[in-house]
């Protein structure tokens, strides 16, 4: 067993979820298995996961309110 956890990074568009155009900014595309396979797997070991996006909003919503 290790000793620490690890830290992951994994942009949401593309990796995560199936990108071919703009939708809208709620639009998720379909997942990408392998890739939440290997996160599950990531999770399971007890490691931090971090999901990010380059996306932008024009709703005026501040970080908190997007923060789930």
């Amino acid at each position: 067993m290790r000793s620490h956890k690890k830290t992951h990074a994994v942009d949401l568009d593309g990796t995560l979820a199936v990108y071919t155009k703009f939708v809208n900014a709620y639009h998720i595309g379909k997942p990408v298995d392998t890739m939440v396979d290997r996160v599950k797997g990531w999770l399971d070991r007890g490691d931090n996961v971090y999901i990010f996006t380059a996306r932008l909003s024009e709703s005026g919503h501040t970080k908190q309110d997007r923060d789930i």
